[in-house]
């Protein structure tokens, strides 16, 4: 997430929840054979050869983490949750 906030399109393992921001072609990969180095390193370099591919993702990731998991994004959930909580 933290690459994602900064602008990176991402390649990671498919583990706990990571399918719910990685989506292939959209904000990176997802490497279901996790222990398949050559599947990551196929996955890095399609990303650097296709610039639009790459700032494509990219600019999706971002978007993703501003609109989803930013601060001001978990502070609105929490205000949600207390105001139904009556507070």
């Amino acid at each position: 997430m933290e690459a994602m906030a900064t602008g990176l399109p991402i390649i990671v393992p498919n583990v706990g929840d990571m399918k719910e921001i990685a989506q292939n072609e959209i904000t990176g990969y997802l490497i279901d054979d996790i222990n398949n180095a050559d599947a990551y390193a196929e996955k890095i370099i399609r990303l650097l050869r296709d610039d639009k591919l790459r700032e494509r993702c990219a600019q999706n990731a971002t978007e993703l983490i501003k609109t989803y998991h930013s601060t001001s994004s978990a502070g609105d959930k929490w205000r949600n949750i207390f105001t139904k909580l009556g507070y």
